[in-house]
């Protein structure tokens, strides 16, 4: 699998084919994001941020 290599913070370890899937803005201070690899992608039905409406 291509992409990103990262940490996917659904199994909670570092994988390739990162894509992040949730975005938590803060008004002060950075905000987070949330990454999934592509099996925790498919296992739990996630929809990258990228293609979400």
């Amino acid at each position: 699998m291509s992409g990103f290599y990262g940490y996917c913070s659904w199994h909670r370890g570092y994988s390739t084919g990162i894509r992040a899937i949730d975005v938590i803005e803060q008004g002060s201070g950075p905000g987070y994001v949330h990454a999934a690899c592509g099996p925790c992608r498919e296992r739990y039905g996630l929809v990258p941020y990228a293609h979400k409406p």
